[in-house]
């Protein structure tokens, strides 16, 4: 997910089954992480990528026309921009 401030979260899915209840219970701000923020600018796209080796990528875009490639889940390592 991506907000507003240009920050993009991973959240968990969580299995759905008839007996599970108490899954409304979590708190999303314990099992939720940010992966990644451009700076003052509003993401505008998400994506995860997976190429031919099983690499994976994020790439994110802002509302500056800027589109950002990172590694995936260790987004801190920009591997470059587009």
């Amino acid at each position: 997910a991506a907000d507003l401030a240009g920050d993009a979260t991973a959240f968990p899915v969580p299995e759905t089954s008839v007996n599970s209840s108490n899954q409304n219970d979590l708190d999303i701000s314990k099992v939720s992480r940010l992966l990644l923020g451009h700076t003052a600018s509003m993401l505008t796209g998400v994506k995860v990528v997976t190429d031919a080796n099983g690499v994976m990528r994020i790439l994110t875009s802002d509302r500056d026309e800027k589109i950002r490639v990172s590694s995936f889940p260790c987004t801190y390592a920009v591997e470059g921009y587009l």
